[in-house]
């Protein structure tokens, strides 16, 4: 996600009905972006990303902490988890 698109990704989450218990998908997850609001939104669940591995050269900066945490996992199209 680019920064232009920002703001209107925040406002279709906000739609979102989550639980804090929750496991949650972003299909398509580039950076990380979105799984960083995400993965705030369900403080005890989990939130796994699917996306091309050349989209997510940042994507382990944005979420380090959740990545610590076991809280976030990343599969590519390769099929490997991260």
């Amino acid at each position: 996600m680019n920064k232009s698109h920002d703001a209107v990704t925040r406002r279709g989450i906000e739609f979102l009905k989550v639980r804090r218990e929750m496991s949650l998908i972003d299909v398509g997850c580039g950076g990380g972006k979105n799984i960083e609001n995400l993965v705030q939104m369900v403080p005890v669940g989990m939130v796994t990303g699917v996306g091309h591995p050349r989209a997510w050269s940042c994507f382990h900066l944005i979420n380090e902490r959740s990545f610590d945490d076991n809280r976030v996992s990343v599969w590519t199209l390769s099929s490997s988890p991260r």
